[in-house]
């Protein structure tokens, strides 16, 4: 009977991106607050002063962590503005990247909507949790920004 080692799966995972990952800033916003004098569309719950400066928060706070980057750099059929080349399977998007998010890293940068992978800034698409033998990581699947 084989015996999975799924701790040993797991931790080679670990060296591998802390040997031939990169170092990814994740941009996760915060959320603006305002003074309580100002007034408040009840809709949007933002001012109607469009503007008004928040109290706290509007920005982004920047979490670096290692992950592993995918991309699949197919240049030179596509422009990469929507006009994807052809394959067998139909249109498809030459200049998707993802990234391999430790599982102990996803709680600060579940949030984030960009990220900066090798100076290159790109729009979080989503994250999906994907596991092998029972060892879990999060995808975070990227659209060139």
């Amino acid at each position: 009977m084989n015996v999975v080692d799924t701790a040993g799966f797991a931790d080679a995972q670990r060296r591998l991106r802390a040997a031939l990952g990169v170092d990814v800033v994740f941009q996760v916003p915060v959320p603006p607050t305002w003074d309580p004098a100002e007034p408040l569309d009840p809709e949007t719950g933002r001012p109607f002063d469009p503007f008004a400066t928040p109290a706290t928060g509007g920005g982004t706070v920047d979490f670096t962590k290692r992950c592993s980057f995918v991309n699949r750099p197919l240049r030179g059929q596509g422009t990469g503005k929507g006009d994807f080349p052809a394959t067998p399977i139909g249109r498809v998007d030459a200049f998707a990247a993802a990234l391999i998010v430790d599982v102990e890293d996803y709680e600060d940068v579940k949030d984030a909507e960009r990220c900066v992978v090798l100076d290159n800034t790109w729009v979080i698409d989503g994250f999906e949790m994907d596991s092998l033998a029972g060892v879990k990581r999060w995808l975070a699947f990227l659209v060139d920004a």
